[in-house]
């Protein structure tokens, strides 16, 4: 998780490419800054060198990835977006299950009744309706400003589990300066951004 922070910064150095405009040194600021804060949210140990090169990779395509939805929420409606990258991606997986079942035999393919509900709720609500959420917002925001919005995605699933299973007693202060760091990076990047838009405004 602490690779994949790199997201906003590999997305402010290649949005303004995609979309031929000028570098924001306040945005490269702020990628760069959401990395050590994440770290302190997930601290790690320096063995996992190929855990950390597939991360940083993973985040590099993340932001091409929304770089990509933005241009396209200019043209497409986000419902048919949702449809065709969701579906596509099933059927990816699909053409890949006999590679994994090679490689995990005795994988049971059908699920219980109780798990088809939990993959209902997990498949509806928790990503198909915040995939077309995030869509619409595209077309009123950055890409840079989706992506750095998301890094607080972990310090949720946290708060989360503190509250359905009370596990705060084992979260270090790290994250709690940590997750305070994020949210003082996304708040100040909106007010830079709204002061800035209101200087154009005015001009």
């Amino acid at each position: 998780l602490t690779c994949l922070a790199t997201v906003s910064f590999f997305t402010s150095l290649l949005e303004p490419l995609f979309f031929r405009s000028r570098h924001r040194f306040t945005e490269i600021l702020f990628g760069l800054a959401v990395i050590p804060a994440l770290y302190m949210v997930f601290r790690f140990t320096g063995s996992y060198a190929t855990g950390m090169i597939m991360g940083v990779f993973s985040a590099f395509l993340a932001a091409v990835f929304t770089i990509l939805n933005k241009r396209l929420t200019v043209s497409y409606d986000p419902f048919s977006i949702t449809f065709l990258e969701l579906a596509t991606g099933f059927v990816f997986l699909g053409l890949l299950m006999p590679v994994y079942l090679q490689w995990f035999p005795g994988t049971p393919l059908l699920p219980s009744g109780a798990d088809i509900g939990y993959l209902l709720i997990l498949s509806l609500v928790c990503t198909t309706l915040p995939f077309i959420l995030s869509l619409i917002s595209l077309r009123h925001i950055s890409a840079f400003t989706a992506n750095l919005t998301i890094n607080l995605e972990p310090v949720y699933g946290i708060l989360l589990a503190m509250l359905f299973f009370h596990e705060q007693d084992e979260l270090q202060p790290g994250f709690y300066l940590g997750a305070g760091i994020i949210l003082v990076i996304v708040f100040l990047h909106a007010y830079i951004r709204y002061r800035q838009k209101k200087k154009q405004l005015v001009v």
